[in-house]
C-alpha cells in the first residue's frame, strides 16, 4: 500500500471513531489515534489550539452532540498528511447553516500530530505547502 494511501485510511480510521465516539460517548478510543504531543485547532473550541486531552475534554462535553463523515471527502497531500472536506454545522437558537471547510490532518508515528480547519481546500493545500506537518501550530 503506497505510504499516502496510508495516510488516508488513518483519516478514514480517525472519522469513524469520532462518529462513534459522539454516538456511544467512548471517548478513550478517540483519544488513543492523537499523538501525545498532537496540537489541534478545534472548531468546536472556537479555533483554539488543543492538545488531544483538551480536545477530548470539549468534545465529550458538547450537550446533544452528533458527528457524521457521510459527505466528507478524503483526499492525501503526501505520506504525512491528508485534507478532508466537508461541511461544519453552525446552528443557532434560530437556524443552522452548513459551511464549506477543509481540514488538514497530519500524522506523526502513525498518529495524528496535528489538524486545523480552513476556508477551503486551496487554502488548505496552501497551508500545508507553507508550513509542513507542523501546519504552523508550535
Amino acid at each position: 500500500m503506497p505510504a499516502s494511501d496510508l495516510a488516508v485510511t488513518h483519516v478514514l480510521q480517525l472519522l469513524a471513531v469520532i462518529g462513534d465516539a459522539f454516538a456511544t460517548r467512548g471517548w478513550a478510543a478517540l483519544r488513543s489515534l492523537y499523538h501525545d504531543e498532537a496540537r489541534v485547532s478545534s472548531v468546536a473550541a472556537g479555533a483554539r489550539i488543543l492538545s488531544a486531552d483538551e480536545l477530548i475534554e470539549v468534545l465529550s462535553g458538547i450537550e446533544d452532540g452528533a458527528y457524521w463523515t457521510d459527505a466528507a471527502e478524503t483526499q492525501a497531500l503526501d505520506a504525512d498528511a491528508v485534507v478532508v472536506s466537508g461541511l461544519v454545522r453552525d446552528r443557532d437558537e434560530f437556524e443552522t447553516d452548513f459551511i464549506p471547510s477543509a481540514w488538514v490532518l497530519t500524522f506523526c508515528e502513525e498518529l495524528v500530530w496535528r489538524s486545523k480547519a480552513y476556508a477551503s481546500v486551496d487554502e488548505a493545500f496552501a497551508a500545508y505547502a507553507e508550513h509542513g506537518v507542523n501546519l504552523g501550530i508550535s
